[in-house]
């Protein structure tokens, strides 16, 4: 409903809304603002990054509850709370600033990467095996990623309430 309002506002501007990876295939339109709802779509380290990054959108804007440091290299990308007011985003989308709505929880690529494939059931080898990393490496990045999601043991991670953005 938010972004139907959105799509009326915004007349002039090319406002894109991608919920899913076939969606932006047929995309030529190289200034588009890109908006990508992440609720039961994770959408990082997919094909749609890579496709993301070849049409060079003016601007991106995430969906989420929780930010991913340099994900789409030198595209403006703003993480937005999903509990936005329409006012808050509108003014979002008229301007930079995004400092009031911004989501607390900052990952990087690779923690994000590793919780995707926790949840995706890999085993701890295979995820770092296909990572490129070591055990030692996964091992640390899952003990930071414990501390930072206040977590006690890693099968807690499906109860929390970012799970549904990393499937």
């Amino acid at each position: 409903m938010l972004l139907q309002a959105i799509y009326h506002l915004f007349k002039n501007d090319v406002i894109i809304h991608v919920q899913h990876a076939h969606e932006l295939c047929a995309l030529e339109n190289h200034n588009a603002k890109v908006i990508i709802d992440t609720l039961n779509n994770n959408i990082f380290h997919t094909r749609l990054a890579y496709q993301l990054e070849k049409i060079k959108p003016s601007k991106i804007y995430i969906l989420s509850p929780f930010r991913i440091k340099r994900c789409f290299g030198d595209i403006p990308v703003f993480f937005v709370n999903r509990n936005v007011s329409l006012s808050g985003f509108i003014t979002l989308l008229n301007c930079n600033e995004n400092n009031a709505i911004t989501p607390e929880l900052s990952l990087s690529c690779r923690q994000h990467q590793i919780l995707t494939y926790i949840l995706q059931q890999k085993s701890c080898s295979s995820i770092a095996e296909r990572m490129h990393i070591s055990l030692k490496t996964y091992n640390c990045h899952k003990y930071n990623i414990m501390l930072l999601l206040k977590l006690r043991k890693m099968s807690d991670l499906v109860r929390h309430k970012i799970s549904c953005y990393l499937l």
